[in-house]
């Protein structure tokens, strides 16, 4: 687990802004344009017997366009992360900034791929960072009709030995995730409204010293967004993820888990 206002523009004005956005589900910023992203998101995971884990944080986001299909991005959160669990146990807390995630993006509009490289030093166990880096190269595929865009994407995320303070310290390696998506989105007019569904199956995670295994198994993510194109320098974003989480030992004894997130955030261009 340890894994984007202002309203007085006028219809008119966003629908301009909305004609030269293409897709938001691969939105890239424009050449020699640079997008500041700010999010707020929450979330919840909960099993049935093992007890719940709250997350808020507050994301930032500053991309830039090297061209109209290529792109330069850098983003984290800050937040805190609280697992809660059933019975007598003591509530535990994580917080503090997430890894820096550093992001390359190119498309020739149909396909759009890179990676990002995910960053953090050694972390402690009561922090949000991961330890490590990972690499996460990604690539998809984005077909239009008419006011409809679909497609779909595969990511892989590649990680590095983590580390996490301790005495000794302990390295953990693996991991690793597969993500396959597919998606469907709808040019709104002052707008899209897309949906997405997910599948993410993860190697197990071993500790270096012990070569003990810890099995992390899969996800099914389904996602619905909505950007609203406030004026030709603000857009309005929101979005929905309903997760479920099946066979990772990490959270406890339960098989299965259920996690629900909401982002609240803008875009703002410039």
């Amino acid at each position: 687990m340890k894994r984007t206002l202002s309203l007085l523009a006028t219809l008119a004005l966003a629908s301009t802004a909305n004609a030269n956005t293409k897709t938001e589900y691969f939105y890239q910023s424009k050449g020699g344009a640079f997008d500041l992203n700010l999010g707020y998101n929450m979330g919840s995971t909960s099993g049935q017997d093992a007890g719940k884990i709250t997350d808020s944080s507050f994301g930032f986001g500053l991309a830039y366009g090297l061209s109209d299909s290529m792109e330069l991005s850098l983003a984290t959160t800050t937040g805190e992360r609280k697992f809660d669990p059933s019975g007598a146990g003591a509530d535990t807390k994580e917080k503090g900034m997430s890894d820096l995630v550093f992001g390359f993006q190119m498309n020739n509009g149909m396909l759009y791929y890179g990676a990002d490289l995910s960053y953090s030093g050694k972390t402690k166990s009561d922090k949000r960072t991961t330890g490590g880096i990972s690499v996460i190269p990604s690539i998809g595929v984005l077909m239009s009709s008419g006011e409809l865009n679909y497609g779909g994407k595969f990511s892989y995320a590649y990680n590095m030995d983590k580390k996490t303070e301790g005495t000794p310290d302990i390295t953990t390696q693996g991991g690793h995730a597969m993500t396959l998506a597919g998606f469907g989105e709808m040019n709104m007019g002052a707008g899209h409204l897309w949906g997405e569904l997910a599948l993410v199956s993860y190697q197990d995670e071993k500790n270096k010293a012990t070569s003990a295994k810890t099995k992390l198994g899969s996800e099914t993510n389904v996602t619905v967004g909505y950007s609203y194109h406030v004026s030709e320098m603000i857009t309005a974003l929101a979005s929905y993820e309903h997760s479920m989480v099946s066979g990772n030992e990490k959270l406890g004894a339960d098989k299965k888990w259920t996690a629900m997130t909401w982002n609240l955030g803008a875009r703002l261009s410039f």
